[in-house]
């Protein structure tokens, strides 16, 4: 079915179920985006402890530089210092060197000196490796990985910045963990986002209200009018529309359409009243005609039959002319035969 097909209702929750999902989309994104942002804000709080740790480790070489405490001995203190430190839920700071093996890792001592090679986390991922790679930049790196928080065994996601102390071959490093980012993503997405979903869903159901009473319900029922006017002929019925929107324009546009139908099939009915008298007075006119054509007929028949009596009696006197001149003629020459014999 085209999108043209659909009633109004249709399209209009059309519009409405698409305008609440890009609200949707968007509002997923916003919490993604602070998702994004809350990690980035571990990995700068572990790149900024691990900037404390390296503090730690120049001054100890520092110390061993001038003298003060043999390079052993700042090596040491300055491992006894870091395996001191902690942070947020008990993180640690651990050191390795280049070729992954441990050599400080204050929650795990029995990873101490150890070859951490092929190690690899849950994820497949050989993170000590990874850790001397990233390492090697100018500025370090970070990496997203698994690992037990302290007195566990079930890995947690975890963010870890490491930098490379040159002076003494080491990699110092820190890790955060992140599981209570995406608890907080979670519990945000459901609650945050569950308000604002029922906020939407609320305002979506008042719309569709609102657009029932004011746009579908007003043109059902000019539709119903149109829909009488078509099947009863009647040209009396009215919309009724006082609104000032265009279904109320157009309902008073269709109350006009009907007067003016309605004025019109008046004056054409009265016309045809006025032409019907008319015809009749041609018609009587007509027979008025007829009547006198008859009566001139009638005196054309009798003006024909009195001027074949005329010719007919002409005829008899030329005939009576013709036998008096006869006996005129006999009785002359009679009278001359006469006369001759007398003489």
């Amino acid at each position: 079915m085209a999108f043209r097909d659909i009633r109004i209702a249709g399209k209009l929750a059309i519009v409405l179920g698409g305008a609440g999902a890009v609200l949707i989309a968007a509002l997923l994104v916003l919490f993604l985006q602070a998702r994004t942002q809350m990690f980035a804000d571990k990995t700068d709080n572990a790149r900024q402890l691990v900037a404390q740790a390296m503090a730690v480790l120049e001054a100890n070489q520092a110390l061993a530089q001038s003298g003060q405490l043999s390079e052993e001995q700042a090596r040491a203190a300055a491992l006894a210092a870091i395996g001191r430190m902690r942070h947020g839920d008990g993180d640690y700071f651990w050191i390795q060197d280049a070729a992954a093996r441990i050599v400080l890792h204050p929650i795990k001592p029995e990873l101490n000196g150890k070859d951490m090679s092929t190690f690899k986390d849950d994820g497949g991922t050989p993170i000590f490796v990874e850790f001397a790679r990233l390492a090697a930049g100018k500025d370090g790196g970070e990496l997203r990985y698994v690992w037990p928080k302290p007195g566990s065994t079930a890995p947690q996601p975890k963010i870890a910045h490491v930098r490379q102390f040159a002076q003494w071959q080491w990699i110092v490093g820190t890790g955060v963990y992140v599981d209570d980012v995406e608890r907080a993503f979670l519990q945000n997405l459901l609650t945050q986002g569950g308000i604002i979903l029922g906020a939407l869903a609320l305002a979506g159901f008042a719309m569709l209200l609102v657009i029932r009473a004011s746009i579908t319900r007003p043109v059902a029922e000019l539709q119903e009018v149109m829909r009488r006017v078509a099947e009863q002929r009647d040209l009396t019925l009215h919309t009724g529309a006082t609104a000032g929107d265009e279904i109320g324009r157009a309902g008073r546009a269709f109350d006009h359409l009907m007067d003016a139908l309605r004025d019109s099939f008046t004056s054409i009915v009265s016309s045809s009243g006025q032409l019907a008298g008319a015809s009749q007075q041609l018609a009587a006119a007509a027979v008025q005609v007829r009547d006198s054509s008859e009566s001139q007929s009638e005196s054309a028949a009798s003006m024909s039959a009195a001027v074949e009596e005329m010719t007919v009696s002409i005829a008899h006197v030329s005939e009576n002319t013709a036998q008096v001149r006869e006996l005129g003629e006999l009785s002359y020459k009679q009278e001359l035969d006469g006369s001759r014999s007398v003489h």
